[in-house]
């Protein structure tokens, strides 16, 4: 009887082999952010990319709600350095100059930005729409992706 051991090849091997499992920091610490009604709500770090995942609520100033955008020259760099990560895409905000226009004051709205994989042992990072001191940029300082804020948990008594 004749037996025949197929191998598979590297790549073949590389697709069934579980990749490393995603770090994702919920509601990360962050030490400094714009004077806005927008929060990151998750980041998420892996070997190719880092996801991060932003919750705004559009202005009570306007009768409309305003608008949104994201600047095209948006990065990331881990604080303290001078490396700059460039988006690399976009989901549910749009590049400027093209606008997203809210329908009412306080909507909701989530949208996430993709960069480059962070260098290993990155503790803390700047998200900056731009550079320049503009105060409808959305520009984060000394974000952690190690920790999570804490949750607030209440017990309500029935007494």
């Amino acid at each position: 009887m004749n037996t025949k051991t197929v191998t598979p090849e590297k790549e073949e091997l590389e697709t069934l082999t579980p990749k490393k499992k995603p770090q994702v920091i919920k509601r990360p610490v962050i030490e400094e952010g714009p004077d806005s009604d927008v929060a990151i709500s998750e980041i998420e770090l892996n070997d190719e990319l880092t996801r991060i995942d932003f919750f705004y609520i559009s202005s009570r100033i306007y009768i409309n709600g305003g608008w949104i955008q994201m600047h095209p020259s948006c990065y990331i760099r881990p604080h303290g350095t001078d490396l700059k990560l460039q988006m690399i895409k976009a989901e549910g905000i749009p590049i400027a100059p093209t606008k997203y226009h809210f329908q009412c004051q306080g909507q909701a709205h989530s949208y996430t930005l993709y960069f480059p994989a962070l260098p290993k042992g990155t503790t803390m990072i700047d998200v900056i729409e731009r550079d320049g001191n503009f105060p409808d940029d959305f520009n984060f300082f000394s974000v952690s992706v190690r920790e999570n804020l804490p949750i607030e948990i209440r017990f309500i008594s029935e007494n």
